[in-house]
């Protein structure tokens, strides 16, 4: 895995905490977010000009996840991170994993994107979105 260079990463976590966390989020972490915290613990910055990330370090996710009340909000989603317009970017617990962007405000799965695919093709596939409606506008 590749964070790109203009991304300011983080000190791997140990695999046990990774494993730890995982069994306490409501749905465990998928197998290619697990494979990116054993490479680091997070990371955040420009994936390119459209697109701002923060990918939460592990032990941050259980209590954001309960902070943002999202089982409440929206039952099968689990955020691992955020985006720097407001958006929220996270799983769904489907049969597939299905990451999201949705809005932390409401949590409206109507106006969200979604894409099966690891975390770095769903960043990648966010950042061509916002391209196109860039040059668009």
């Amino acid at each position: 895995m590749i964070i790109p260079s203009t991304c300011r990463s983080f000190a791997p976590s140990p695999m046990r905490i990774i494993q730890e966390v995982s069994k306490s989020l409501t749905y465990p972490l998928p197998a290619d977010l697990i494979e990116i915290y054993t490479d680091t613990n997070g990371f955040e910055g420009s994936i390119s000009e459209w697109l701002n990330v923060i990918l939460w370090p592990v032990e941050d996710l259980v209590p954001n996840n309960i902070g943002y009340g999202v089982s409440s909000f929206f039952p099968g989603l689990v955020i691992v991170g955020s985006g720097a317009t407001g958006q929220a970017l996270g799983y769904l617990s489907r049969a597939a994993t299905e990451y999201i962007e949705v809005s932390f405000v409401g949590f409206e799965e109507m106006f969200a994107r979604t894409f099966c695919g690891t975390f770095f093709e769903f960043l990648t596939n966010l950042n061509e979105g916002r391209q196109s409606v860039s040059i668009e506008k």
